[in-house]
């Protein structure tokens, strides 16, 4: 491919001008406005993410909060509650594995949800006052 050293302009250099300052501008604004956009997306992933992990960190924190609630449980209402809990099972499906009555499982897990209550109550609170905040 050789290059042209010379430039053939058919008219007014004023109508040759106009026309190649006006492309060159479309162009410059066209590749200003992806760069925006890139930018735009770039900010709201970011956010995203600095929101996706600060929730994160507050449910890391929750969950270490409940489980120093949970070491201070008897080991029986602790090992119903997270059978309840943790491994989703239902009632009747807790008292057939341990050989206690449905209304004995429904006195223990009452009993972990009111101290979980009692010494997380202020937290919960607050953790729910500073996520409305955010959001």
């Amino acid at each position: 491919m050789a290059k042209k050293t010379t430039l053939i302009i058919q008219g007014k250099i004023s109508s040759y001008l106009y026309t190649a300052i006006r492309y060159r501008i479309i162009d410059y604004l066209a590749k200003e406005q992806t760069k925006t956009n890139y930018l735009d997306s770039l900010s709201i992933y970011l956010d995203n993410k600095v929101s996706e992990t600060d929730h994160l960190l507050r449910e890391r924190l929750l969950q270490e909060q409940i489980e120093q609630v949970l070491k201070k449980l008897s080991p029986r209402v602790r090992e119903i509650f997270e059978l309840s809990r943790k491994q989703y099972l239902s009632h009747k499906e807790i008292a057939e594995k341990l050989n206690l009555s449905e209304h004995s499982v429904r006195s223990y897990i009452k009993e972990a949800l009111r101290l979980l209550r009692a010494k997380l109550g202020g937290l919960l609170w607050t953790l729910l006052v500073l996520y409305c905040k955010i959001f």
